[in-house]
């Protein structure tokens, strides 16, 4: 079988979707699944032993994509973004994985989130309708998904660990320093209320609570600001980051589809502590696997903070609900029927 990948953006470590789409690339090319990649950009890490054509615009692509379809080979497209709706232009069946945050990110981001979202939405809406299926990593998008293409079902992510272990364990999470990890690449939407956060924080406690944030800094105006405080250490992009060196997961998102980061952190045995949006509420029980407060209310959080690095918290962790349902090799499979079903 043939699976031809659409994106206008690939390689492991860009974003989330595209280490996902690594990820499961990795999983189809042992199930004997042949893979080709058509891309606008490559950035990062990409799959060995994969055809992969770079375009220097959308119309080299969509003349590629009817050559393909002329040879009428039975071949499956897949689409992780909003160019998913190319496939159709060239008479091309095909499944869409919706990993965005659309359409809350529109209304979190700013004036520059609602020119995007402007032009983006109408691009996924357009995407998501014409594909086979639409496959959700998160129960919450479902609600927006759904508006275009009643075909949608929910296929966790899995995670970048190797082995996840089940953690059960009762414990006063108290230290004299609080060691938190955030993750992703440094922008409005995943950092924006961090500044807010660490300003009203009891300046007594700050030394004890210590930030290590991991990502990319694409917003080099926020970057910079965040550099000002002593407590936060920038360690830019890692292939893989260390959970169980820290204490805690710190997220500030304003948006969220379902962080990966969130996942891996819980299935290293580390809680999390943020805002409740996206689909966050699924994986993140309060008082046992970390809390979560609603979004805006980053007084709450701050006082969360202050009370992890000096009372503690008793929390009951127990990641087994949830670890379970996030595995590349699970996914991958149930993707592989779809494409068997569904292909040209």
């Amino acid at each position: 079988m043939k699976v031809l990948v659409v994106t206008k953006k690939y390689g492991d470590g860009f974003t989330g979707a595209t280490s996902a789409t690594y990820a499961l690339i990795e999983q189809w090319k042992n199930m004997n699944i042949e893979i080709i990649v058509y891309t606008l950009n490559i950035v990062g890490k990409t799959n060995d032993e994969i055809k992969i054509y770079k375009f220097n615009h959308l119309k080299e692509l969509i003349t590629s994509l009817k050559k393909i379809v002329s040879k009428k080979e039975k071949i499956m497209g897949y689409s992780d973004d909003h160019l998913g709706f190319l496939f159709r232009i060239a008479s091309m069946k095909y499944i869409h994985t919706y990993h965005g945050n659309w359409p809350d990110a529109m209304f979190n981001a700013g004036f520059g989130g609602l020119i995007r979202g402007i032009w983006f939405i109408p691009l996924y809406g357009l995407t998501i309708a014409l594909s086979q299926k639409t496959i959700n990593v998160s129960k919450y998008m479902l609600r927006f998904t759904k508006k275009f293409n009643h075909n949608c079902i929910v296929i966790r992510n899995g995670i970048g660990l190797g082995k996840s272990n089940v953690v059960k364990r009762r414990y006063l999470l108290q230290k004299s320093t609080l060691k938190v990890v955030m993750v992703g690449g440094i922008d409005q939407r995943k950092y924006g209320y961090l500044p807010k956060v660490l300003h009203a924080i009891n300046p007594s406690l700050s030394p004890k609570i210590q930030i290590y944030i991991y990502g990319s800094i694409h917003d080099q105006e926020l970057g910079n600001v965040l550099k000002t405080y002593t407590n936060i250490k920038i360690m830019g992009f890692v292939d893989e980051v260390p959970y169980k060196d820290y204490d805690i997961l710190l997220t500030t998102s304003k948006s969220e589809n379902l962080s990966v980061a969130v996942v891996e952190a819980l299935a290293s045995g580390i809680p999390v502590f943020g805002f409740e949006v996206g689909g966050l509420p699924e994986i993140v029980i309060n008082g046992e696997l970390g809390e979560l407060v609603p979004l805006k209310s980053y007084l709450n959080l701050v006082k969360t903070l202050e009370t992890l690095a000096t009372t503690g918290e008793i929390l009951n962790f127990d990641n087994s609900k949830i670890i379970s349902d996030f595995s590349w090799k699970k996914a991958a499979e149930s993707y592989s029927t779809y494409f068997m079903e569904e292909r040209c």
